[in-house]
């Protein structure tokens, strides 16, 4: 070969390692470039597949976004209020621009806060759903690896899911009406197995004590509402065995498809913050909110966007074809302990209360003269009862333990294996078969000869007259009770209006000893008699309430007294503030099935006022027609130093 050739050969082959070594380097650069491409030129296509289908105005996307319409209807907002819950900085007002950059995020590996996951597992159940829509193409968007979201389905292996719901707590201002949340049932687990599921529970978070403030802020919005996953075992210790509250579990009719869709979007929601209201944005209604997204067809939630109470979401449930296939019930405590001590003997019951409070000794004779079954029944209820108290705060620690441990040596003892007790029989009526909690009152009124016809407006809740079944016994709850009347040449006038009245009659047994109370507060106009001056026709603001006590039994017949302190600030009376101290007697029974019956004495009495004291007699008469049907009657009396009227009242009840 000529030396030019070899010289030239020699130039080519090192400019040919030249530029080989350069593509090697530059050609992850080459094919990052061309990917990103590829990938931006794939988004488009979606993000125009997904305007052309409308997938931002589709009802599912809202509600996977929970957005809601604006007061005004100019647009909508989403009730979260997390900023990470959101791909674009205008996600919360914006459905389209949430979509747009929801897809954006789905190409990115990249983890993103809180949880430090790809956009692809932190909203699992919006990437379900766009791809449903629009077919991801796993070459062109690969779906990425969750390993936590994995093994959170793993360890929840959830088969069915449940609504169950504790009955009304009166002590605490946030379960006034109740409460509910999700139970998940794993795969495999029988009913002896049910403690070990879990629970969904949505609920304003906070450690609040102050139960006036925590009333004020939750009304007005004042906490963020998150959902929390909890063993089931640790709701039934809050609800069933220190709250004292029955549970009933609602199972749901949701399939495989469904219960996953529900579970990815809880997931999506786990830490993210939404204002909390107990009327509206409570438990209740969030929970709706997840069987809406589980269920698409479902469109409950909806429903409640003025107020949500629970039992009316229960009702909800059961109206729809298919949708619960059972209802089920679990005592309380107290209910099984209340059960358990009837079927003591009168002996028996003496030695439960002796061996609870620490008077007698598990083996004092007294014990042992008693049967084997009498025995362990006796013990069974002594310690129950104890630990009842220890929970109650009545029995310090040092007390309850060795006690306890001493009761449950000699029980122990006791040749009885056998279950000693019936189990309480669950109540004829479910909380979701009871009236309706919303109701219309009409009807004719006569006082002096003169008739008014009356209307009265009531959204919330129950009264001691209203029909009992479904709802916590002895217990009232009044909420914005307004009532109207009019009258021939007068025409109609407001009459007044309760912004909440609450009467809570305990009755005091061998076994408790609780504090039945009162509290009733509103606007109203001072009587039409002359009560208190002689210009009756002004409106002012009343407060009224006190402690009392009550003995009988609770389905059948209860008599109580309260002591009462109130307040009229009004500018019809001759001193425009007037404070008066007094009380009340009164009688509650349900004297049959579709019977209820109210009668009470009370006065008040006022000092340094032209009227020293205003007294009365009346007497209430329910007949309850059908579930949401009633005919009520009341007669009074009323007399001040002025004289004394009588007043009759015949009305319609309708509950809806």
């Amino acid at each position: 070969m000529p030396a030019g050739d070899e010289r030239r050969g020699r130039v080519y082959a090192g400019l040919g390692l030249f530029f080989g070594l350069w593509a090697q380097l530059l050609s992850p650069v080459v094919i990052a470039a061309a990917s990103g491409e590829a990938a931006d030129s794939y988004l488009a296509a979606l993000q125009a597949r997904a305007k052309a289908q409308h997938l931002a105005d589709h009802p599912y996307w809202h509600r996977l976004l929970h957005y809601r319409p604006d007061w005004l209807g100019s647009g909508v907002t989403s009730t979260v209020v997390s900023p990470w819950f959101f791909a674009s900085p205008r996600g919360r007002h914006d459905p389209r621009a949430e979509l747009r950059a929801t897809l954006r995020a789905f190409f990115v590996r990249s983890p993103r806060p809180p949880r430090n996951e790809p956009a692809q597992c932190l909203w699992a159940a919006r990437y379900a759903w766009l791809d449903s829509r629009l077919h991801f193409d796993l070459q062109r968007l690969p779906r990425q690896d969750c390993p936590a979201l994995t093994k959170w389905l793993q360890v929840l292996n959830v088969a069915s899911v449940a609504v169950v719901f504790p009955t009304a707590y009166l002590n605490s201002p946030a379960s006034m009406f109740g409460h509910t949340f999700l139970r998940l049932d794993a795969h495999g687990q029988d009913r002896s197995q049910r403690l070990l599921a879990y629970a969904v529970n949505y609920a304003a978070d906070t450690n609040e004590r102050n139960g006036v403030l925590f009333a004020i802020k939750g009304i007005f919005g004042g906490y963020a509402g998150r959902y929390g996953l909890y063993p089931y075992y640790d709701k039934v210790k809050q609800y069933a065995r220190i709250e004292n509250r029955d549970l009933w579990s609602y199972r749901l009719n949701l399939d495989a498809e469904e219960i996953r869709r529900l579970l990815l979007h809880l997931w999506e929601l786990k830490g993210a913050g939404q204002p909390y209201l107990f009327f509206t944005r409570n438990c209740s209604r969030e929970l709706l909110t997840l069987l809406g997204v589980a269920r698409p067809r479902l469109h409950l939630a909806e429903r409640f966007d003025f107020y949500t109470i629970p039992t009316d979401t229960l009702r909800a449930l059961t109206a729809q074809p298919g949708l619960v296939s059972n209802v089920s019930y679990r005592p309380s405590r107290r209910t099984e302990l209340v059960y358990h001590y009837r079927q003591l003997s009168a002996p028996g019951r003496r030695v439960a209360r002796a061996l609870a409070s620490g008077r007698l000794n598990p083996r004092a004779a007294a014990l042992q003269a008693l049967s084997d079954r009498a025995r362990a029944r006796a013990l069974q209820v002594a310690y129950v009862l104890e630990q009842y108290r220890f929970v109650a705060g009545e029995l310090p620690r040092s007390q309850a333990a060795p006690r306890a441990r001493r009761i449950l040596l000699a029980r122990s003892q006791v040749p009885v294996t056998a279950p000693v007790f019936t189990p309480p029989p669950r109540p004829a009526v479910a909380p979701d078969a009871g009236h309706g909690t919303a109701r219309i009152a009409v009807g004719l009124e006569v006082e002096k000869g003169r008739g008014d016809l009356f209307l009265r407006l009531r959204p919330a809740y129950h009264d001691l007259l209203d029909p009992p079944g479904g709802y916590q016994a002895g217990a009232q709850i009044n909420f914005l009770d307004i009532g109207l009347a009019y009258r021939p040449g007068e025409g109609v006038r407001f009459r007044d209006a309760k912004l909440i009245d609450i009467v809570s009659i305990s009755p005091r047994t061998e076994l408790f000893s609780p504090i039945s109370w009162q509290v009733a507060t509103g606007v109203r106009r001072a009587p039409a008699a002359p009560l208190f001056s002689a210009h009756p026709g002004h409106v002012g603001y009343y407060l009224q309430g006190g402690p009392g006590l009550a003995y009988g039994r609770q389905s059948k017949l209860v008599g109580y007294g309260f002591l009462l302190g109130s307040l009229d600030a009004n500018p019809g009376l001759t001193n425009a503030l007037r404070p008066g101290v007094g009380l009340s007697l009164g009688v509650l029974s349900y004297p049959g099935a579709h019977w209820s019956l109210l009668a009470e004495l009370g006065g008040l009495g006022y000092a340094a006022t032209a009227n020293r004291y205003y007294l009365w007699s009346r007497l209430g008469l329910q007949w309850q027609l059908a579930r949401n049907h009633g005919l009520r009657l009341r007669l009074a009396h009323e007399a001040t130093e002025r004289g004394g009227w009588n007043r009759l009242s015949l009305g319609y009840r309708f509950y809806f």
